[in-house]
């Protein structure tokens, strides 16, 4: 893990020349990313986890979902993480689950890179809807102990 300041709120020459929208783009005073070997696989931003994908690399049809390596989610869950967030850069499109729903309902895969825990679409919230919270602490723990 780790974490990098955001320069827009420390003074840096973006804070003063330009518009607030672009300016305010990150809007917490720092960001924390989570590697795996040795790639970053995303960042978390308070305590929403963002990972960009693209569908048609990353989209995994077995399950019809996305997979998650089992060492970022216990780095997430370290962190404290709540919500994991989703953002397709090729569909344009945005899937948010709170982070108890993958671990509890995730399934177990692995096809070479590793084990990791996948969760189907039909348990994810596309754009703007709310996302509910699943399971409890010790549901949590099969997975990451």
């Amino acid at each position: 893990m780790k974490i990098i300041q955001n320069p827009v709120l420390h003074g840096h020459w973006a804070s003063s020349r330009c518009p607030a929208f672009v300016a305010g783009i990150l809007h917490y005073p720092y960001y924390i990313t989570i590697p795996v070997g040795g790639q970053i696989v995303g960042e978390v931003v308070g305590n929403k986890f963002i990972k960009h994908v693209v569908r048609h690399k990353h989209y995994f049809r077995k399950i019809q979902g996305y997979c998650f390596d089992l060492e970022s989610l216990k780095q997430l869950k370290q962190l404290g993480v709540q919500f994991v967030e989703l953002r397709e850069q090729d569909t344009r499109k945005t899937y948010r689950v709170a982070l108890s729903m993958i671990l509890n309902k995730g399934i177990d895969v692995d096809e070479g890179h590793g084990r990791q825990l996948g969760l189907p679409l039909k348990y994810w919230s596309q754009g703007n809807e709310l996302v509910g919270e699943q399971g409890t602490m010790w549901e949590d723990l099969r997975w990451i102990q």
